[in-house]
Formats: structure tokens, C-alpha cells, sequence
């Protein structure tokens, strides 16, 4: 795993952009989680919480389910080993079909939706360290 000292997090309180496009919260190179919504806090706190295991991890909030950015899902796939999408189906329009609909059979052999649901960063962390190839 590479330091994750690289890691970079957004302003505290940063606002989404109005247009609807993704903002990167946090920087690294071995995991990405692309989340929406309620899902971006836990996301972050998992994050966090991976970087004590030296684990880099990019944060994405995708700001909006629909249209997801099919170009940013095969990037994130293409510059992390794994891409863990962060689905909220209760609340949220599920974004994890869409994702797996953007890559090829390689990379979405990388992608993991882990439900969001009532999970904590402790539990997010935790299944990613547990899928990690």
C-alpha cells in the first residue's frame, strides 16, 4: 500500500458543485469509494480509517445518481486496484448498476458495492479490507 500521507481531504463543510458534477474528497492510489448522499460521510470516516492500515484511498462523491459519469467510473477503475461503490438503494437511486454497466469484464471484476444501509465507517472499512484482492 502506498503512504497515506497523500491523502488530501476537502475543505470541512465544502458544498457539492450545483451542476451535479463529482468532487474528490479524498486522494490515494489503492482504493477508490465513489458514494452519494448520506453515503459521503461514512465514506470519508472509512477512509480515514484505511489510511491507519496504509491503505490509500481516493473518495468520490458522485453529487448525483443519474447521469453518472460513466468516464469517471473506468478512471477510478483504471488508476485503483479495487473501486467500491457505496450504494444507498432506501434512500438513494443506486448507482452500483450504472457503474458495473460503465467498465469491462476486467475492471468490474475490481468493483465491490457494499450497501450502505446503517453501516459505519468501521463496517465500510472493514469490507474493504476484507474484498481486497
Amino acid at each position: 500500500a502506498r503512504a497515506a500521507a497523500a491523502e488530501r481531504p476537502a475543505a470541512a463543510g465544502a458544498a457539492g458543485p450545483a451542476d451535479g458534477t463529482p468532487r474528490t474528497l479524498r486522494h490515494g492510489t489503492d482504493v477508490a469509494i465513489l458514494a452519494l448522499g448520506r453515503g459521503v460521510g461514512p465514506a470519508c470516516a472509512a477512509a480515514d480509517r484505511l489510511a491507519t492500515l496504509g491503505i490509500g484511498t481516493t473518495v468520490v462523491d458522485a453529487v448525483v445518481a443519474q447521469p453518472l459519469d460513466a468516464s469517471l467510473v473506468r478512471r477510478l477503475a483504471a488508476t485503483h486496484r479495487m473501486l467500491v461503490v457505496l450504494d444507498d438503494p432506501p434512500v438513494a437511486a443506486r448507482i452500483a448498476p450504472t457503474a458495473r454497466a460503465a467498465l469491462d469484464a476486467g475492471a468490474a471484476a475490481r468493483l465491490h458495492v457494499v450497501t450502505f444501509g446503517r453501516r459505519t465507517a468501521a463496517e465500510i472499512a472493514a469490507a474493504v479490507v476484507g474484498a481486497r484482492p
